[in-house]
């Protein structure tokens, strides 16, 4: 699949969850502010539909959408949290994500 068209697939996909007038600004993050490998492993959720295998300092992408309670789509977002933000990564043990 070229880039282009796997660019409106990811659109798409976007679009589903958060509506078209997001969609396009949820990409760009994607693609410019999120770590290479976060953006490539999106790019290959898109083509493939296979849950990302991404690991971060023990951190498997299964394990934080488990524990977040989050869309495919929106694990990538806290996955680039736990990679970036020192302070998200310290405390993501302790924070129960709404469980009692």
């Amino acid at each position: 699949m070229g880039h282009e068209m796997l660019r409106q697939k990811a659109l798409s996909v976007l679009a589903e969850e958060y509506g078209e007038s997001a969609a396009e600004a949820r990409l760009s993050m994607i693609e410019n502010v999120y770590a290479p490998e976060i953006c490539d492993a999106f790019y290959s959720y898109v083509q493939t539909g296979e849950i990302p295998v991404l690991e971060y300092e023990g951190f498997t992408f299964e394990e934080v959408q488990k524990r977040t309670f989050s869309t495919v789509t929106g694990t990538f977002r806290f996955f680039h949290s736990l990679m970036t933000d020192e302070d998200f990564k310290k405390v993501f043990r302790e924070i129960n994500f709404g469980r009692k």
